[in-house]
């Protein structure tokens, strides 16, 4: 039966293919010859199939050729093996329904992926091949998967192999011993032994020269937790503890970490896109000359926000040209790199005379660089790169949440991305077309985290009906929550009575609100306990600065002129039209003005 493997990014899927490869390869050359009387035996022959590199066969075709291969399976053979005993091997094993299809990445064939998909399920399941296949799970269409695949999800690492894996890359540093035994401590809840390493940590992260191995004025230019209390450090080190935690979980991070631990900076990354920056600019830092590591950043960016923004893994030397032509100094720095035999976090395909091939080392770091131009480039810059297809208006914005291939770019810049945007243009409204998908109400809680710069937030018309979503929105905001946020829309949004407590704390994050709107929200205050629930929430003064609230068509229960009088002090308006629980006469001792 045919197997679908899912998993998130960096966890290890290409690997496990490769492994299985190799150890299908390894039962293939092993098993011995059947003597003439014996039965005959059939033996199983692994073929693995990058679908990027699929993908990019079949954009290539000459122009003479027909619009679409009947059999991407004999197409890929035909393409990537030369006429000789191999090619007649794999041709006659996938005749004989032997050949092991092992396709490498379903969600990354971009504008291809409707056709091979189709392909996969509709020929090759037919014609009974055995048949591998991984993706992310948001990239692939489950229905179509469901019935005739086993669907396997890639599992974790489990804790005693990211410690493996990581202290093999890590070994001799003492700042990682020390990190990962706090670990292990906190997890045992042994505090005399927790207390110990964190001592060392606290000696390290505040400069101290014998930890680190470094002057402590090298320390302390490494690390932001310089000179803090007790309160302060115990806080950040918990919360940097919970992102090393999270990292630990997630191979492509552990080699990330190992990458960063390596060089002489020694601290721990705030949250994952900080990770990249440590481990990239520990790579960077291995090239000669501090010239030449400059020019290879904004280099390397340029191209990966070509990348992105082409919905691109691979790359041609062509690409690379017209990414850098309006930079030749940067062009220049490219072509060094290659003569040299290796450019920094750069896989080199195929390279010829005038042609290449080339990839960033995972997908991750093309992503991490794309977040760091959106954070860097000024508005003009950011025009002329072409940012503007991404997120330069609402309806532009809109597609990239809903957009698969952008989520991970959203969850590594949680925390970031929001903000950058937030200074270029403070008010967002999602209530245009297209609507928000699942998937893009999932990146717009990872959009919103950090976004402190916003004022003004239209979510009118989102889905937000499921409790569990609504309070992962609210928690999404974190403790900085949106403090310049002065209009928050949410209209007809569906919400639910039982998200009463976590609208209270999304409005209790907004302390500058000054204008709230919650218009045909049927059941969200429709219920006393509800509207007692959100007055509890708030508390007393919880929206200071409101002055407008509008309440139209919410079939809101009396009890909202209590929500009035204790939470909103400053409130001059309310909009109450289309409720018929609230009269003139329940309302009329009201400090606010009704318009009903």
């Amino acid at each position: 039966q045919p197997v679908l493997i899912r998993a998130r990014p960096g966890t290890g899927k290409t690997w496990s293919m490769q492994q299985l490869l190799f150890l299908l390869a390894q039962v293939l050359c092993s098993a011995s010859v059947a003597d003439a009387d014996d039965e005959v035996e059939l033996r199983l022959v692994p073929l693995l199939i990058p679908i990027q590199k699929l993908a990019r066969m079949l954009r290539q075709k000459k122009s003479g050729e027909e619009e679409q291969p009947s059999n991407l399976v004999l197409f890929y053979i035909w393409n990537e093996f030369e006429e000789g005993p191999t090619r007649q091997m794999l041709e006659q094993a996938f005749a004989m329904r032997t050949l092991i299809v092992m396709l490498d990445g379903v969600d990354e064939a971009a504008g291809m992926k409707q056709a091979i998909e189709e392909f996969v399920t509709k020929t090759l399941v037919r014609m009974g091949v055995p048949l591998l296949v991984t993706s992310r799970p948001e990239g692939i269409r489950k229905r179509f998967y469901s019935r005739d695949f086993v669907i396997l999800n890639l599992q974790p690492l489990s804790g005693d192999q990211q410690h493996s894996i990581i202290r093999k890359q890590l070994e001799g540093s003492l700042f990682f011993t020390h990190l990962m035994a706090l670990v292990e401590a906190r997890r045992m809840q042994d505090c005399k032994a927790a207390k110990e390493h964190v001592d060392f940590l606290r000696h390290a992260l505040q400069g101290g020269p014998d930890a680190l191995g470094s002057t402590p004025a090298q320390a302390a230019g490494a690390g932001q937790e310089i000179a803090l209390g007790e309160e302060d450090f115990e806080a950040i080190l918990e919360s940097r503890l919970n992102v090393f935690e999270e990292i630990c979980k997630v191979p492509v991070l552990l080699s990330v970490m190992a990458c960063a631990f390596s060089s002489e900076v020694h601290r721990l990354p705030r949250d994952i896109f900080e990770l990249y920056e440590m481990g990239m600019d520990s790579t960077l830092r291995r090239l000669e000359g501090k010239e030449d590591l400059q020019a290879a950043r904004e280099m390397l960016q340029r191209i990966a926000v070509a990348n992105h923004l082409a919905k691109r893994r691979t790359f041609q030397a062509g690409d690379v040209r017209e990414a850098l032509k309006a930079r030749p100094e940067l062009l220049a720095v490219w072509s060094r790199l290659l003569e040299r035999g290796a450019v920094p976090l750069v896989k080199i395909l195929t390279l010829g005379e005038v042609a290449g091939e080339f990839q960033f080392s995972h997908l991750s770091f093309q992503e991490a660089l794309f977040i760091r131009a959106l954070e860097n480039l000024q508005p003009l810059e950011a025009s002329s790169a072409g940012t503007g297809s991404f997120w330069g208006s609402d309806s532009a914005l809109c597609s990239s949440l809903n957009d698969a291939f952008y989520r991970n770019t959203f969850v590594i810049g949680s925390g970031h991305l929001g903000e950058a945007l937030a200074k270029r243009r403070a008010n967002w409204s999602f209530d245009c077309q297209p609507r928000l998908s699942e998937l893009g109400r999932f990146c717009l809680q990872k959009l919103l985290a950090g976004a402190s710069s916003l004022r003004e937030l239209d979510l009118s018309n989102t889905k937000l009906q499921d409790p569990q979503e609504f309070a992962d929105l609210a928690a999404s905001l974190g403790n900085e929550g949106l403090p310049s946020l002065e209009t928050l829309r949410l209209n007809r949004c569906n919400i639910p009575g039982d998200s009463a407590s976590q609208l209270g704390r999304l409005l209790k994050a907004c302390p500058s609100l000054r204008e709230l709107a919650l218009d045909g929200n049927k059941q969200l205050l429709r219920s006393e306990s509800a509207v007692d629930i959100l007055t509890q929430t708030l508390g007393t003064g919880g929206l200071p600065q409101l002055r407008r609230l509008s309440l139209c068509w919410c079939h809101a229960a009396a009890g909202v002129k209590r929500l009035v009088a204790d939470c909103c002090p400053a409130l001059v308006g309310v909009e109450v039209q289309g409720n018929r629980n609230l009269t003139p006469e329940l309302l009329l001792s009201a400090s606010a003005s009704f318009t009903f």
